[in-house]
């Protein structure tokens, strides 16, 4: 069985390994804040 990741090309890995340190730091947006963008509630 192949591994998913392995699959994604060198940028994507990039931005998935660059957003799970951003979570560790706690740089993170909460889901509503950024509903908040999109549908302007």
């Amino acid at each position: 069985m192949e591994d998913w990741f392995e699959n994604l090309s060198k940028e994507e890995r990039e931005e998935i390994e660059t957003g799970l340190i951003q979570a560790e730091n706690n740089e993170v947006i909460e889901h509503e804040e950024v509903m908040k963008v999109f549908f302007k509630i």
